[in-house]
C-alpha cells in the first residue's frame, strides 16, 4: 500500500525510490517483486549491505543496525543530501513530499534538528488545534521522517551510538529509537565546535 500510494503521485520518480527489506520473508519479497517487474525501484536487502550484522542482545536492537546501514548506503554510496524514510505501515498523504521539501531548509540551517517528521503520535482530529502549525519535539519521531547528511556525519555514523553493549545492555525495554535521540541531546550539549572535532 505504501508503494501504491507513492507511485500514484505525479511528482514521484520510481527510480528515486529505494526499498530496503529487513529480513528474508519470501511472501514480502514476492510482493516486492511485482513492483520491481513494473517499476525501476531500487531494491536492497539489509543483510547484504556493508558492514555485516553485529550480534545484539535483543531482536529489536537490529532496528538500529537497519537504520545505520540504510543511512550509510544512502549517504556514502548514493551520495544524496537527504532522504525520506517511510516505514511499511505508514500511508503518506498526497502533499507529504511538498511538506518535506519546504521544511528541509530548517535542517540545513539548524543542525540540532535531528529529523523532520510527518508523524505525530497525538495528531488525531480531536487533539489538533492548529493543523498548519509546525511543532518541535524532543524525541526521535519515527515512521515517516526526513533525514539530512549533516546529522549523519555528526551523529549517526558514530559507532558508539549504535553499539548495544554500550547503550542498551541495561535497558532492554527501551524503544529502539530512544538511544538515538538521547545520544544526540548529549552530543549537542558539547556544542557545535566539539562535534566538528569528533567528525574529523
Amino acid at each position: 500500500q505504501v508503494l501504491v500510494r507513492l507511485l500514484s503521485s505525479p511528482i514521484v520518480v520510481p527510480s528515486r525510490i529505494f526499498l530496503f527489506q529487513d529480513g528474508d520473508d519470501e511472501k514480502v519479497k514476492a510482493v516486492i517483486d511485482k513492483f520491481l517487474d513494473e517499476y525501476s525501484i531500487r531494491y536492497f536487502r539489509i543483510s547484504d549491505l556493508h558492514p555485516p550484522f553485529e550480534r545484539f542482545l535483543y531482536l529489536k536492537h537490529c532496528l538500529w543496525n537497519t537504520f545505520w546501514k540504510m543511512s550509510a548506503h544512502m549517504f556514502s554510496v548514493e551520495k544524496v543530501a537527504s532522504f525520506v524514510v517511510l516505514e511499511d505501515d505508514l500511508l503518506p498523504s498526497k502533499d507529504f513530499l511538498e511538506y518535506f521539501r519546504r521544511i528541509e531548509f530548517l535542517m540545513e540551517v539548524d543542525h540540532t534538528v535531528l529529523c523532520a517528521s510527518a508523524w505525530n503520535d497525538n495528531g488525531f482530529l480531536p487533539f489538533v488545534q492548529d493543523e498548519g502549525k509546525l511543532l518541535r519535539g524532543n524525541h526521535f519521531m519515527a515512521l515517516g521522517w526526513l533525514f539530512h547528511r549533516a546529522l549523519y556525519r555528526k551523529v549517526v555514523r558514530c559507532a558508539s551510538c549504535w553499539r548495544a553493549e554500550e547503550t542498551m545492555e541495561n535497558a532492554p525495554n527501551q524503544a529502539w529509537d530512544n538511544p538515538i535521540a538521547a545520544y544526540l541531546r548529549m552530543v549537542m550539549k558539547k556544542g557545535e565546535t566539539e562535534m566538528d572535532e569528533e567528525e574529523g
